[in-house]
């Protein structure tokens, strides 16, 4: 009797179980969805992780406030520091799982992002969209990891294409940070140079997390080329910029990324004409309608905040993890979003032509292409004609 008694209330309690709390992916509630992200709000790169965790912060405010979240759900954004530093990115990510989050993503960084989609494969926890652009978010193919922009090797290339082809400038240096990031520019410049038969005519490297550029812009100004790529974090290529500035040295600077209104906090004049490889519009631009729902979004639920490419990109990141989750419907689980993820195809996200969304089985890079812009009296500018718009 005792035996049917307890039997009869176990299934009672099932029955009166929702299907979320029986299942086994955390971080879903019938009211809630809990993302983690893992981005530097401490030490050398803070200002790049602050102004892209804006944007997507500013987006999720907006969903939840207008939209009633995804299917009914609130996004809940658990956010958390990875100082740009590797072993605290492993930390960090243990922690956001221990939080119990459903996914993660939204991080910006070459040499934390390397972890961050190990751990995600390793984990089978869906990572979604990286600030940056190096080439392992896309190749070779992951499960469970999803790249929203392009790759700087795409950005590099494009970018000789024009710098070699439309002003005629052949001689080209590049002054990068000695890591993960720096060798993905270094590669990119490398084999977009060779098929023009050009090479590099000077490199130089300098510490991560440092300012201590000097040996390796010495080396490379010594070269006198036309053209100088910087690979690194904004705060060191801010330092570069005013050097170059400081010692009357012109050639035509490339950052890769760049960021540009942190990098113009940083330094100021020192950024006039430089050129800038955007992963997304710039948010200026009046005829795109998500530009205009980023700008009304950023200054009614983050006015202390300033709109920036970057925020701009971690707005339109948050954007597409959206639409994933609203494909994956009710009975949300991870690999259900992973399915839903590559359903995208042709998406019109409101920023062009040139940047439908388009992901599948075979391809987890939303998009494959990058505008460019340069900055003309403290303004960025988008680039029409190479030519004419750089002055050269």
């Amino acid at each position: 009797m005792r035996k049917t008694t307890a039997l009869l209330a176990a299934l009672t309690l099932l029955s009166s179980l929702s299907p979320l709390s029986l299942r086994a992916d955390p971080g879903v509630t019938d009211h809630e969805i809990k993302f983690g992200s893992c981005v530097p709000l401490s030490g050398g790169n803070k200002i790049n992780g602050i102004g892209y965790s804006n944007g997507a912060k500013a987006y999720f405010a907006y969903l939840n406030a207008e939209k009633g979240g995804v299917n009914g759900r609130k996004i809940v954004l658990d956010l958390k520091d990875d100082g740009y530093d590797v072993d605290k990115a492993i930390a960090c990510y243990k922690e956001l799982l221990a939080d119990g989050v459903f996914a993660t993503g939204l991080a910006i960084g070459t040499p934390t992002g390397a972890k961050y989609v190990l751990l995600a494969e390793n984990n089978k926890v869906p990572f979604i969209a990286n600030a940056g652009g190096p080439s392992f978010m896309a190749e070779p193919l992951k499960k469970y990891v999803f790249a929203v922009r392009t790759t700087y090797a795409q950005e590099i290339n494009v970018g000789v294409q024009h710098v070699w082809k439309d002003l005629g400038l052949h001689r080209i240096g590049v002054i990068y940070q000695n890591d993960a990031l720096g060798a993905a520019v270094l590669d990119g410049l490398r084999k977009a140079l060779e098929p023009l038969g050009g090479s590099i005519v000077a490199e130089g490297a300098y510490p991560r997390n440092t300012t201590d550029i000097e040996a390796g812009y010495n080396a490379v100004r010594a070269a006198n080329p036309d053209v100088v790529y910087i690979g690194g974090v904004t705060v060191p290529m801010g330092a570069i910029l005013k050097k170059a500035k400081e010692d009357g040295w012109k050639p035509l600077f490339v950052p890769v990324p760049a960021r540009d209104k942190e990098l113009m906090k940083v330094a100021g004049a020192a950024t006039e004409g430089i050129v800038i490889g955007n992963a997304i519009p710039l948010e200026s631009e009046e005829k795109l309608p998500t530009a205009a729902l980023f700008r009304r979004v950023m200054k009614k639920y983050l006015p202390e905040a300033e709109p920036s490419g970057l925020s701009f990109l971690g707005f339109v990141d948050a954007m597409v993890l959206t639409e994933g989750l609203k494909r994956a419907g009710k009975d949300l689980t991870r690999d259900g979003l992973v399915a839903a993820m590559e359903t995208m195809s042709d998406l019109d996200v409101g920023l062009g032509p040139e940047f439908h969304v388009t992901y599948g089985p075979k391809d987890h890079e939303a998009f494959h292409t990058v505008a460019f812009s340069t900055i003309k009296g403290g303004k960025v500018i988008p680039i029409k004609s190479w030519r004419s718009d750089l002055g050269r």
